[in-house]
């Protein structure tokens, strides 16, 4: 989901495991929260390139259409 690939039928069976397993939950949370916090992290501000010209995980810096944003380490949904 976070990469944006999930399908129609992938996204009712995800739902269907967070709604009925709070194990599952508390995982899902945590790979949001790392995604997030990677997305931080990689995010370069000033629009710093390589030698080659090309920013490393460019994309990684880019708006996300799920609209998770890290201010300190928080998931904002």
């Amino acid at each position: 989901m976070l990469d944006e690939q999930i399908t129609d039928d992938e996204f009712g069976l995800l739902d269907n495991l967070l709604l009925s397993d709070e194990k599952a939950r508390q995982s899902y949370v945590g790979c949001v929260q790392l995604h997030t916090d990677l997305m931080f992290h990689f995010a370069d501000p000033a629009g710093k390139k390589t030698a080659s010209g090309t920013q490393v995980l460019g994309f990684l810096s880019g708006d996300s259409s799920l609209g998770l944003h890290s201010t300190g380490g928080e998931v904002v949904q």
